[in-house]
């Protein structure tokens, strides 16, 4: 006659197998977001525009961009990526005169041991010996061009907003992988603040 009760020794392989695994699902999953909670929020240090001849041109900084799991993915030769974002509109009218991605990349060469910087907009490619200076690049927009001055009204109030999601890495893999790379981007909010041309 069959038994219905499980063969002892699966029971045994299915439970030690499962008990590490749902274990390193836990640390995949939460520990990452967890960590990200109790690190500084990244913010805008600084944030302005200027102009050129004929362009407006925006000036940003961030602090507090880089968590030490940041830094250490980089030197394990994991690119990291930062995209900014501005959208801006007539204070007024809410009108939109425009809006901006800009993308910003850093990977280490663990053979020659330096840092390789490239900014897709306008397109600039830098190298970097020193990890304090390629994260300055990094976290900054220095005079990024946004349109052109003749597309703006004199004497007229415009609003700008800026946020950046960082941490985003060009890593291979299926659904899953792309899930737990999804766990530690982090996304600054909005930031503002308005001008007027004159």
């Amino acid at each position: 006659m069959a038994s219905d009760r499980g063969h002892p020794f699966i029971i045994f392989f299915e439970t030690a197998f499962l008990k590490p695994f749902f274990f390193a699902l836990f640390f995949i999953f939460l520990v990452p977001a967890y960590s990200l909670a109790r690190e500084d929020a990244p913010a805008f240090a600084d944030l302005a525009v200027n102009n050129s001849a004929n362009e407006l041109l925006l000036y940003a900084s961030l602090k507090d961009a880089f968590t030490a799991e940041m830094t250490g993915s980089l030197q394990s030769g994991i690119p990291l990526q930062f995209r900014f974002y501005a959208e801006l509109r007539e204070r007024d009218s809410g009108h939109e005169a425009g809006k901006w991605e800009f993308v910003h990349r850093l990977s280490y060469d663990t053979l020659q041991e330096n840092y390789r910087f490239e900014n897709v907009s306008p397109p600039e490619t830098r190298m970097f010996a020193d990890l304090a200076m390629a994260k300055q690049a990094m976290s900054c927009l220095n005079g990024a061009p946004l349109l052109k001055l003749a597309a703006l009204k004199p004497h007229t109030a415009y609003t700008l907003r800026v946020r950046v999601d960082l941490y985003q890495r060009d890593f291979p893999g299926g659904a899953v992988v792309r899930t737990v790379m999804k766990l530690w981007d982090v996304k600054t909010g909005w930031q503002e603040f308005s001008f007027t041309l004159r």
